[in-house]
């Protein structure tokens, strides 16, 4: 303070030179020829001085010097962790570099202190300062490598604020300089993982320890490539690129196995682990796992640890580790992450810590607790991804658990996740909200979101909430069922649960996170489809293995099950676990939970008087005045006096027991889930202390029951008579014991148990009176604080001891750093001579790029947004001359104002590419295409590329003029042909006529034959009466019947449709009838049974088969019959049948039931002019005829239908 009074007193500028005089002092101080300035003890001292002493414009080399001072401070400041005092002096460093600092001489200086600068200003959250100076890094970067390096910076920036999409875009656009760009096709991305995945088993060594004791690669190159995959591994793991990000991690493992190993890829071995457990080979997946373990733990406090880390707790931890302890990882990260100033990675840590507490249900408060410290962490530093884990926990789960409940809109939230690819949120939400609605009786809307979640698996790649979604599918599925909402058979919903819960059980088997959800699906589906006692049996053992993993939730719900299945059962015992269950939701803070159970049971919740007496706590103000003030103050200093542990413990149990009166006092300490006996102290052995560690479990002459529930409940326990009253009093221990009065206090230090404080008198009743107990409780209290400060103390002590031997670490280390940065001097001289060949091969692809722009044959122009013309090639130069200065409408038109028709400048408002045509000064037409155009100084500028058209226009005209010439053309030859139509027309319709004459004339014809055949029949008819002679009379019947069957055929031509067919059928009944009548036989003595398919045939085949059917039924007329007239009551009957019979035959019987030929009868033998005719006109039929005497006369003929050829052979 004086010294600073001394120096307020001077005057500014003599102040400034004192500053500059101490600085320069102790820098001369300082060995000539020191190598390592950033080990000086006094560097801060002197960088300080010197900053306050500079002059406001130093000449170029004080600049320098003093740029480079405050670099090495810089760097002496972010390697003690102090990232706000590195990033001052790298920012002053910057800004201390002359004009010409980018200069060949200068470069790699400048280039390192602008990245030193970036990567400070983003782990202090100023990610907008970050990006801005990597803009101008990569504008002045001079190598492929250097602009690979600010690209791999920019994509920590971009990842850091959530913009995945952009990360993952600029990391490829680096990796693209080093040939292994990820694809954007996730089939490529799968072929080409798989091929390396191959590699990588093919090269038959124990990759996992290879890769633990490598090396960590100097190579610039090789650091640089590994620097994208741990940036971009992370985005696609959000983004839910699964095959792109299997990928990454299989190419940044070749890599490492290559020889370029370094802590920034420690994540891709976390991920090849997630991809080996996906497929289910485990134990290579956990082999990956250990391996980001150990490493992370070898190299801490690095941004690879914090990376590797978070991964872990991503991807690998909940196959084999209970949550508590993924808990505890969590936190190791996030604190890695705030050390070494990775706070993305720190801020992605708090997502698997609060899914895992929330898995646990120890204690929702918990949860919301480390929900709003991520949301203020992340808010804080930019960390849209975390802020989104936070909300999405806050929204689906925290709140909807609380009693004040009321639901808020998330569909903005979940449409702003989507946009920005930040679907683990909405995945984490989805997955929170349908848990709440399931253990709130909602099992509707459970499924809602249950299904909601599988848009956003990818997002959740394999991790514990994929694993609890796929538990609580089959849950609702059993609820949904049970209330008749979904599956209409048990065999459907088997069928669909039954896959999900062997994925589970395998997952179970690995681990014991899903154990006691595992034991929950167990009983839940024994409650549906199976019995009541096995189901009962399941309940009890998930109750069993929830209390042992401490999933306070879980267990509370699983009581309430029970206790439901008891009840409808009808069975007795409800009430306990019921009570249980609302006592663990108090316990657990599921405000809803619990008050959904009151509400549902509130018979079972209503205030009784319990058989025990339970002593309140009563105002302080009405019992401090009957304590002893004076002894409480003595007996408090001495506990606060006391920060030696074994010292405190007996100093606690003296007072203790000599305050309260207790015969025999124990003092438990609860660690890690258990309860250890620390102290007991007794009456009878003349108040000895005794110290140890001895488990509850194997204590003597302490009930453990009774511990239990203080521990269980957290509540206060005074029985005056325990053996005679209260609810322990049939305990087996207190009976044994034959306990009286019993003290049980919790040790409290801000409301968490720390331990257990047991006090008994086993000789009188109601020794623990209300004024021992209030002072025992303030003893206890501060028994409490002293007991937390001693263990406080033993662990700062084990700190120092930590602290001293990473002390000695970290010098070890830096020297070891101090050797490989002098080994990489040696190989930047290499470097700076590859710059030069570089920058030479730069300069001549400049050139060349230019030429293809000078010889292109369009002209290609930037125009500036104020009309001006910044470049022209010479196509465009050579056509409309020299800009020089003037605006395009100026020169290339003589205008004082833009041209109305012009399009090139929409493209400014559109920023997108656009097309259009226009007529150049010279009269000539452009086809033009004008594109947005970012300038290396970042400026908009307008590529405009225009194609002359001219002659492509001039050959349009002239096509169309063709194709006018063309379509007269085929008018014309249209009109030729209607005329030609019209004229077919006109003939046709004479052909009509004609034809319809032709058939009127052939209808005539058959008319005229017909009735020239009447006539015929009518004179033989007429003839008839004038013969005597019997035979010549059936000669005329016969040959007159002859002659009606030819005129019947004439007459059914020319009355039917066709003039070629004839309908048989009707013909043949016609025919049939008439030779009846012509023979006098009467249809009631003799039938005729006609059964004839309905055909046509043409008039050569018709003749003969009439002939045919005329004489065999005249025959059998006159000769098959000769009894007919002396009718008897026997039926007589002739059949004709015709049908057709194996491919075009026809088949015509013709037969009757009369007295038959005789046995060797042979038609072609015999005399009759009927039966030979009937040979002859066979024949003609081209057939065959067949005669059966077996039952009457049958004469069956198969023929053809005789076509013109056949008639003419």
């Amino acid at each position: 303070m004086v010294q600073e009074a001394a120096l307020s007193a001077i005057p500014a500028e003599r102040r400034r030179r004192i500053h500059r005089q101490v600085g320069n002092h102790l820098l001369a101080a300082v060995p000539e020829g020191s190598v390592d300035i950033e080990k000086l003890e006094n560097l801060f001292t002197i960088v300080s001085h010197l900053n306050l002493g500079r002059e406001d414009n130093p000449d170029a080399k004080t600049a320098y010097l003093l740029s480079d001072l405050n670099y090495h401070a810089g760097n002496k400041a972010l390697g003690s962790l102090a990232a706000e005092a590195a990033n001052e002096y790298f920012n002053l460093s910057r800004e201390l570099l002359p004009d010409n600092c980018w200069e060949d001489d200068h470069y790699k200086r400048t280039f390192r202190i602008f990245q030193k600068a970036a990567k400070t200003e983003l782990m202090c959250g100023n990610y907008v300062n970050s990006e801005r100076l990597l803009n101008h890094l990569l504008d002045h970067a001079k190598t492929d490598l250097d602009k690979a390096e600010c690209l791999a910076e920019q994509t920590t920036t971009l990842s850091s604020i959530g913009n995945f999409i952009k990360a993952i875009e600029t990391a490829n656009r680096g990796l693209a300089y080093f040939g292994k760009s990820i694809p954007d096709s996730p089939d490529e991305a799968d072929r080409r993982r798989q091929e390396l995945m191959a590699e990588i088993a093919s090269k038959n060594i124990d990759v996992w320890e290879t890769m633990l004791n490598m090396p960590f690669t100097t190579d610039r190159r090789s650091k640089i490539e590994l620097a994208f995959y741990s940036e971009l591994i992370p985005d696609l793991y959000m983004s839910g690129l699964v095959p792109q990000l299997y990928l990454a991690a299989a190419q940044s493992t070749q890599h490492c196995l290559s020889g370029a190993m370094d802590e920034s890829v420690i994540y891709s071995f976390s991920i090849m682990g997630l991809q080996l457990g996906e497929q289910e080979d485990f134990m290579p997946a956990f082999r990956y796992e250990n391996l980001a373990r150990e490493l992370s733990a070898k190299y801490p406090n690095t941004f690879g640890a914090t990376r590797g880390m978070n991964g872990i707790v991503w991807c690998n931890m909940h196959s084999r580790s209970h949550p508590g302890e993924i808990v505890d990882y969590c936190l190791k990260s996030i604190q890695c992450g705030k050390n070494c100033g990775d706070l993305y990675n720190a801020g992605l840590s708090y997502g698997p810590l609060m899914w895992n507490l929330q898995v646990q249900g120890a204690d929702l408060s918990i949860i919301d607790d480390y929900a709003r410290e991520c949301l203020q962490f992340s808010s804080r530093y930019h960390l849209s991804f975390s802020v989104g884990l936070a909300e999405a926990m806050l929204a689906g789960w925290i709140e909807p658990m609380k009693k004040q409940y009321a639901p808020v809109s998330m569909a903005e939230k979940l449409r702003q996740w989507e946009q920005d690819n930040h679907i683990a949120s909405a995945g984490s939400y989805y997955v929170h909200m349908a848990l709440a609605h399931y253990y709130l009786g909602e099992h509707e809307k459970a499924g809602e979101c249950l299904a909601g979640v599988r848009k956003y698996l990818s997002g959740l790649t394999d991790n514990v909430l994929k694993r609890q979604w796929h538990v609580f599918l089959v849950l609702n599925a059993l609820k949904l069922y049970e209330k008749g909402l979904r599956f209409k058979s048990e065999h459907e919903l088997l069928a669909e649960i039954r896959p999900l819960i062997k994925k589970v059980k395998k997952w179970a088997a690995l681990g014991p996170l899903l154990k006691p959800y595992l034991a929950f699906l167990y009983a839940e589906l024994e409650r549906v489809t199976g019995g009541f006692k096995d189901a009962r049996s399941l309940y009890l053992d998930a109750i069993d293995a929830a209390h042992k993993q401490k999933y306070t939730l879980l267990e509370g719900h699983l009581n309430e099950c029970l206790g439901e299945l008891l009840l409808q059962a009808g069975q007795c015992s409800e009430r306990l676990y019921l009570a249980e269950a609302a006592r663990l939701y108090k316990k657990c803070r599921a405000e809803r939970k619990e008050i959904y159970l009151i509400e549902k049971y509130p018979e079972y919740f209503e205030e009784e008087k319990t058989s025990y007496q339970h002593i309140e706590a009563a105002s302080p103000s009405r019992l401090l005045p009957d304590l002893d003030i004076e002894y409480l103050m003595k007996s408090s200093l001495a506990i606060s006096a006391e920060i030696e542990q074994n010292a405190l413990l007996k100093k606690i149990m003296n007072v203790v027991i000599e305050s309260s009166g207790a015969q025999h006092g124990y003092l438990l300490i609860a660690e890690e889930g258990n309860l250890f006996i620390r102290a007991a102290s007794h009456i009878s052995e003349k108040q000895a202390v005794q110290t140890f560690n001895q488990k509850l479990e194997d204590a003597e002459d302490i009930c453990k029951a009774i511990v239990r529930y203080v521990y269980r409940t957290g509540e206060k326990l005074i029985l005056n008579d325990a053996s005679n009253e209260g609810m322990f009093k049939d305990n087996p221990e207190v009976q044994q014991m034959q306990m009286r009065s019993v003290l049980c206090l919790p040790v409290l230090k801000q409301a968490r148990m720390i331990g257990i404080l047991y006090l008994e008198n086993r000789l009188s009743d109601g020794v623990f009176t209300l004024k021992k107990k209030q002072m025992t409780e303030l003893l206890t209290s501060q028994a409490a604080i002293s007991l937390e400060n001693s263990r406080l103390v033993e662990e700062m002590k084990k700190a120092e001891e930590a602290l001293r031997g990473a002390k000695e670490e970290l010098e070890m280390r830096v020297r070891e750093r101090t050797a490989e940065l002098a080994r990489a001097n040696a190989l930047l001289e290499r470097d700076i001579t590859e710059r030069k060949r570089a920058e030479e091969s730069v300069k001549l692809e400049r050139q060349r790029f230019n030429n293809v722009l000078e010889m292109l044959p369009a002209y290609l122009v930037l125009l500036s947004p104020d009309y001006h013309v910044p470049f022209a090639n010479r196509f465009f130069r050579e056509r409309f001359g020299e800009s020089r200065g003037r605006r395009c409408f100026e020169y290339l038109f003589g205008r004082s104002e833009p041209c109305e028709i012009c399009e090139t400048y929409s493209v400014l408002k559109t920023m997108a590419p656009h097309e259009w045509d226009w007529t150049g000064p010279d009269g000539r037409n452009y086809d033009v295409f004008d594109f947005p155009f970012t300038d290396v100084d970042g400026s908009t500028l307008i590529l405009e590329i225009g194609i002359d058209i001219t002659d492509r226009k001039k050959a349009e005209e002239e096509i169309k003029k063709l194709n006018r010439e063309l379509e007269q053309r085929v008018n014309e030859r249209t009109a030729q042909l209607a005329t030609a139509n019209k004229e077919l027309h006109a003939s046709e319709a004479h052909l009509q006529i004609a034809l319809h004459e032709k058939e009127t004339l052939l209808k005539e014809i058959h008319h005229r034959v017909k009735n020239n055949l009447q006539i015929i029949h009518s004179m033989l008819n007429l003839q008839l009466p004038y013969i005597k002679d019997q035979q010549a009379i059936e000669l005329f019947k016969e040959s007159q019947n002859r002659v009606y069957s030819m005129a019947l055929i004439h007459e059914k031509l020319y009355k039917s449709e066709s003039l070629a067919k004839i309908d048989l059928a009707g013909y043949i009944r016609s025919l049939t009838t008439n030779l009846f009548l012509s023979y006098g036989v009467s249809e009631r003595v003799i039938k005729p049974k006609i059964d004839i398919e309905n055909l046509t045939l043409n008039i050569d085949t018709v003749i003969p088969c009439a002939l045919l059917i005329n004489e065999l039924v005249s025959n059998s007329l006159k000769h098959a019959f000769p009894n007919a007239s002396a009718y008897g009551g026997k039926t007589y009957e002739i059949r004709i049948d015709r049908r057709h019979g194996a491919g075009n035959k026809f088949i015509l019987t013709v037969s009757d039931n009369g007295i038959g030929l005789p046995e060797d009868f042979e038609i072609q033998n015999c005399n009759s002019l009927g039966l030979k005719q009937v040979s002859v006109l066979v024949k003609q039929l081209k057939g065959a005829i067949y005669l059966n005497t077996s039952s009457g006369t049958e004469f069956t003929i198969i023929f053809t239908e005789l076509t013109r050829e056949g008639r003419m052979t």
